[in-house]
C-alpha cells in the first residue's frame, strides 16, 4: 500500500513538475488562466476607460508581486520533493512536510489568482469581459 502511495506521489509530482518546467509561473492548484496580459494587450480593443486602467494599473502594481514569488516558491519546492524521492529515494513520510507546504501554497496562489479575475470581472462591463473571454479562446489561454 505504501509502495502504491508513494509510486502515485511521485507520479503527480512529476507530472507537476513537468507542467511547471514548460514555462514560468504556471504552476497552481487549478489552471486558471492569466487574464491581465491579454487583457493589457487588447485595452484598445475592449475600449478600457481610463478609470478601469487606473483599477488594472493598481493590480498590475501589487497582484504579481505577491503572487510570482509563491509560484517561485512552489517550483522550488516541487523540485525538491521531486529529487527527494527520485534521486535520494525518500519515503512519503521524508517528504510529507514538503507536500504539506507545497499544498497550503498552491491554495493560496489559486485563492489570489481567483480574487485577481474576480476584481477584473468586477471592473469590466459584462460586455468587456465577453469580448475579453473571446480574445482568450482564439489565443487558446482558457
Amino acid at each position: 500500500m505504501k509502495k502504491a502511495l508513494l509510486t502515485l506521489v511521485a507520479l503527480a509530482l512529476l507530472s507537476v513538475s513537468a507542467y511547471a518546467e514548460g514555462g514560468k509561473h504556471k504552476a497552481g492548484t487549478v489552471a486558471l488562466p492569466h487574464l491581465m496580459k491579454i487583457l493589457l494587450s487588447n485595452s484598445e480593443e475592449l475600449k478600457i476607460t481610463p478609470e478601469q486602467q487606473k483599477k488594472f494599473d493598481k493590480m498590475v502594481s501589487t497582484v504579481p508581486s505577491k503572487l510570482h514569488p509563491m509560484m517561485d516558491e512552489a517550483a522550488t519546492l516541487e523540485k525538491k520533493i521531486k529529487k527527494a524521492v527520485m534521486k535520494d529515494k525518500q519515503s512519503l513520510k521524508d517528504v510529507s512536510d514538503d507536500i504539506n507546504k507545497l499544498e497550503k501554497l498552491k491554495r493560496e496562489i489559486a485563492q489570489t489568482q481567483i480574487n485577481a479575475i474576480n476584481k477584473i470581472q468586477n471592473i469590466l462591463t459584462d460586455s468587456q469581459y465577453k469580448s475579453l473571454l473571446v480574445k482568450m479562446k482564439k489565443n487558446k489561454a482558457c
